[in-house]
């Protein structure tokens, strides 16, 4: 049955394999044990061909009374199925091995990093944004991508080795939180992939847990995470004297998203058509979002070529903010300016990116000389003035567009002075009479 074409594609390693695998080691009969170990081996990966497609085809031999005996089978060719017919067993055969060739030799378990095409493909066809694409090949190439640890077959992984990998990592970079979240759902996909495709049976990273620190985000106790309450008032001069001096509409479109605590992307995104009056009271509909435009994003790189504005808000966070006399005078000052902007509120005669809006902080705390912060500090600190001054968390909520309460909370941190807030604990935990005397029979 083995052909001398059969032999050249063949290696002894392989029909090692084989005599172990089918149990048919024996001196008496190489050929015999080598020709049924390969019969066996043609059945089973026939067998597999079909899996996931079709009912597997069975291998016929011929009739007993057949007119014209012939070995026969169907096969999966471009996804059809093809009748294979011979008229002797080993002529039969050995068609079938030139069919599974490739599979002939003793298969070897792919390493994980080959799963990770697989893996780039199935995200980018998805829902996922091309942000979050990015930040996966990100992670994939900082952390997973030339670690020799995942050039081993995938199969040789236990959960110990998985979880050590992340512990050595930990210890050695400084990994934030989410980056870790990253890297260990990019881990876990990469492995359910071998396991769909019956190289494992279990996931290694399913239960990868932080047993050492991350880098954790700054808490609302870190005043870098804020601008206090006088630079608030410093920046917010800053920017009207300088408008006053420049018409500049960018000055404008920092002072209104000071007002309104928006996000960067939707400051850029606003429209005119967005404002309507609604029983009495000016409003604005916040329901678009600028984010990045990618030219091209491949499994080992992106190119961000610019912004582009799409018509939701981050997180489905689209709501209806009303405009006090302050900001609706912004929006009379920017109409004066006579910019057309294509019809978006913001911009010197095009529409302002959140860029832009993000080097007019920089410029402003350079000239008063104060840490450099940006919009997304300006969110935090608007949430914790109004806090402070008693306005109900569930408005700051909805006016920062948050979906839960507990997120919101996130954002509040201490923007006034110090002594401020003990003054007021004291006189809130002093005002009462102290307890009277008692006495003791």
């Amino acid at each position: 049955m083995i052909t001398d074409k059969m032999k050249t594609k063949l290696d002894d390693t392989f029909l090692w394999t084989l005599y172990q695998k089918y149990g048919m080691v024996s001196t008496d009969s190489v050929q015999d044990n080598m020709n049924r170990a390969l019969e066996k081996e043609i059945r089973e990966r026939h067998a597999k061909s079909f899996e996931g497609v079709c009912a597997p085809q069975k291998i016929t031999p011929p009739g007993k009374n057949s007119k014209r005996p012939l070995w026969q089978t169907y096969v999966l060719k471009d996804g059809k199925l093809t009748r294979i017919q011979r008229t002797d067993k080993e002529t039969f055969f050995a068609c079938l091995a030139d069919l599974y060739l490739d599979n002939f030799k003793e298969k070897k378990t792919p390493s994980l990093k080959m799963f990770w095409e697989q893996y780039f493909s199935d995200r980018t066809a998805s829902n996922v944004s091309p942000r979050t694409v990015s930040k996966d090949v990100d992670m994939w190439k900082k952390y997973i991508k030339d670690d020799p640890f995942w050039d081993q077959p995938v199969d040789v992984f236990s959960k110990r080795d998985v979880q050590r990998w992340f512990d050595q990592l930990l210890s050695s970079k400084q990994v934030r939180d989410k980056e870790f979240s990253t890297i260990r759902m990019i881990l876990k996909a990469l492995f359910e992939l071998a396991i769909d495709q019956k190289y494992i049976n279990e996931n290694p990273a399913s239960d990868v847990q932080s047993k050492r620190k991350t880098k954790k985000a700054r808490g609302n106790t870190d005043p870098h995470r804020f601008f206090t309450e006088d630079e608030y008032f410093q920046l917010k001069d800053y920017f009207w004297n300088y408008f006053h001096d420049s018409d500049d509409s960018h000055a404008l479109a920092v002072l209104f998203s000071m007002g309104l605590a928006l996000r960067s992307g939707e400051l850029a995104a606003l429209r005119w058509e967005d404002i309507s009056t609604i029983n009495g009271r000016t409003m604005i509909y916040v329901h678009r979002h600028e984010v990045p435009c990618y030219v091209a994003i491949d499994s080992n790189e992106t190119k961000r070529c610019g912004f582009e504005v799409v018509d939701h808000c981050k997180a489905n966070s689209d709501r209806w903010l009303e405009l006090d006399e302050e900001l609706l005078y912004i929006l009379d000052l920017q109409k004066e300016l006579g910019h057309d902007n294509s019809g978006y509120i913001f911009g010197n005669g095009e529409r302002m990116t959140s860029r832009q809006l993000s080097w007019q902080y920089e410029k402003a705390c350079g000239a008063l000389g104060i840490e450099t912060r940006r919009n997304h500090t300006m969110r935090r600190t608007v949430a914790s003035l109004l806090f402070d001054h008693g306005v109900n968390p569930v408005y700051i909520q909805h006016l920062l567009g948050h979906e839960t309460l507990a997120m919101t909370y996130e954002y509040i941190g201490r923007v006034m002075p110090e002594a401020l807030d003990r003054a007021k604990a004291s006189a809130v935990l002093s005002r009462h009479q102290k307890s009277p005397k008692i006495s003791v029979a």
